[in-house]
């Protein structure tokens, strides 16, 4: 562990042990002054946690950059490249286009006609497919699956066959079958069709299109992010937070828990949320919400006043409510009346998502629009709930 993140991980100790303190005070006695110190402190630990998020998702493309620059520098060397513009390029890829002098931008400037952008870097369809599971928090927790079809299908358990105790020597007859569904999720289609003039293909310092590859992936991935939380499953994926409210799989209906309170999230509520998942999807069970419910249930305690939020100090690992991980999802509703803000279950039991098999497409075209290139993107996606017992939403009601 790097210095940085090592004294943001001690900030963030230091950080959690003063607000515990502070909002123990603030239980004990309501004042204004009180609640003051205790929502800056709660600030101050939002920001510790996106500055360390940010290191570490510093440090892991510090790792892609060095593969990349090894395997762009290995095959500059093999083409026998001026050793000017290799030096240039290793420089550009450590320090960036701000690091480079005049001589140095000139030399990167004549190796990019000859061989179509300096920053266009091998391997750009891998880059892009880890792009986007970085970007989407639902894809590092739910089951993910590659179909090549428009249609996936998949039967569904729904009743066990009926059994009973009988008396010797005598028989009952005729019991009940078990009753079984099928899933189908569609898969639906994103597109995208940005233009480009020609002059600053030709011109720019960077390399557009991949730099316009990777924003795509990034848009993509984000709108999928949404969809996967509150689509409505009409030319998107039906998000989590769309289905109807009850106890019944077969109906595909997903229990709604309620926190016990018209407007606030409550330690008893967060308790009940966890005890109406069946102990089998428990052991593998997390919570999802955005950093406005973090803020408030790092609050809540129980009634021993054990909080029931504690931070992780270790790289990489989530922070955990009441035991079970706690990820982030911005498109997560914030706490309100009637509100959706927490859902908990096993993502992997419950959630399914289906990428088409052909991946992200990209088809430049310079005919539409004299003087400029657009590029018609798309991608196949399709989501659903898969297992409705293994997740339940949290609801803001009494």
């Amino acid at each position: 562990m790097d210095e940085q993140l090592k004294k943001l991980f001690d900030d963030q100790k230091q950080a959690w042990a003063e607000f515990k303190t502070a909002n123990d005070d603030l239980l004990k006695k309501n004042d204004a002054l009180q609640a003051e110190k205790v929502e800056k402190l709660n600030a101050r630990l939002t920001e510790l946690q996106a500055e360390i998020d940010k290191a570490l998702k510093a440090a892991e493309d510090a790792q892609l950059l060095a593969k990349q620059r090894f395997d762009v520098e290995t095959a500059a060397k093999d083409k026998g490249l001026d050793p000017k513009i290799r030096q240039a390029f290793s420089k550009y890829l450590r320090k960036g286009a701000q690091g480079l002098t005049p001589e140095e931008a000139h030399a990167m400037s004549a190796y990019s006609d000859p061989d179509g952008g300096y920053l266009v870097l091998p391997h750009i369809s891998k880059e892009i497919i880890e792009r986007l599971y970085l970007t989407s928090p639902m894809r590092s927790l739910a089951r993910v699956e590659t179909v090549s079809s428009n249609l996936f299908k998949e039967p569904i358990e729904n009743s066990l066959p009926a059994a009973r105790w009988k008396e010797r020597e005598a028989s009952g007859g005729e019991t009940a079958t078990g009753q079984y569904g099928m899933l189908e999720i569609p898969i639906f289609e994103q597109e995208a069709d940005p233009k480009v003039p020609t002059g600053l293909l030709e011109d720019a310092a960077w390399d557009v299109e991949s730099r316009l590859k990777n924003n795509l992936s990034t848009a993509f991935a984000l709108a999928e992010n949404t969809a996967f939380v509150s689509g409505d499953g009409k030319g998107m994926p039906m998000g989590i937070l769309s289905y109807a409210s009850g106890t019944n799989p077969a109906l595909g209906q997903i229990q709604q828990v309620p926190t016990g309170d018209a407007a606030l999230l409550k330690s008893n509520g967060i308790i009940d949320l966890i005890y109406a998942l069946k102990a089998g999807y428990r052991a593998g069970a997390v919570f999802v919400g955005n950093n406005l419910t973090i803020a408030a249930v790092r609050k809540l305690v129980d009634g021993q006043n054990n909080y029931l939020w504690q931070p992780n100090f270790q790289a990489g690992q989530p922070p955990t409510l009441a035991g079970y991980p706690f990820y982030e999802f911005s498109d997560m509703p914030n706490v309100g009346s009637g509100a959706f803000p927490i859902a908990f279950g096993n993502f992997k039991e419950a959630y399914l998502i289906l990428d088409h098999s052909r991946g992200m497409r990209m088809l430049p075209n310079p005919f539409i629009e004299p003087g400029f290139m657009r590029w018609y993107t798309t991608k196949r996606t399709g989501g659903a709930v898969r297992n409705h017992e293994a997740l339940k939403i949290q609801v803001v009601s009494t």
